[in-house]
Order: C-alpha cells, then sequence, then structure tokens
C-alpha cells in the first residue's frame, strides 16, 4: 500500500513539474509595431507584421498621421 501511494504521489509531482515547464517555456508575443519611425511621425517604415500584404517588402514612408476623433478617419488621406 505504502509503496502504491508513494509511485501516485511521484506521478502527480511529475506531472506538475511537466505542466510548469510546459507554461515557462511556451511564450506568445505579439507581432512587431507595423509602423516605426525614426523621428516622432516622419521618416518611418511600415512592414507587414500581421501579415496583411500578399509579399514580406518594408514600404517608406515620408510621415504618419494618426486619427484623433472617429470623424478623421472617414476623411481622405490626401488633403494637406
Amino acid at each position: 500500500m505504502l509503496h502504491s501511494k508513494g509511485k501516485t504521489k511521484f506521478h502527480e509531482l511529475l506531472l506538475w513539474e511537466c505542466f510548469f515547464l510546459l507554461v515557462i517555456s511556451v511564450s506568445c508575443t505579439p507581432p512587431a509595431e507595423p509602423v516605426k519611425c525614426s523621428t516622432k511621425d516622419s521618416n518611418c517604415t511600415i512592414t507587414n507584421s500581421y501579415g496583411m500584404f500578399p509579399d514580406r517588402a518594408i514600404c517608406r514612408a515620408g510621415n504618419v498621421a494618426y486619427p484623433k476623433t472617429e470623424q478623421e478617419l472617414g476623411l481622405p488621406t490626401d488633403e494637406p
């Protein structure tokens, strides 16, 4: 009886150890920021970090503008 109980404890400890190692070895990280600028909002590169484009090319942009209100989302981007 004692041998069987010790064996069960050993298996339980082994399972917990395997579970713990699995948890710490698996790391989830979000993709990198798709827009990176060398100065505040200018001299930027745009990458395909979310897989939205069919290729992995890096695009360059002179500057980046982010909308501040919901109405600005619908404005055309070619306005100065």
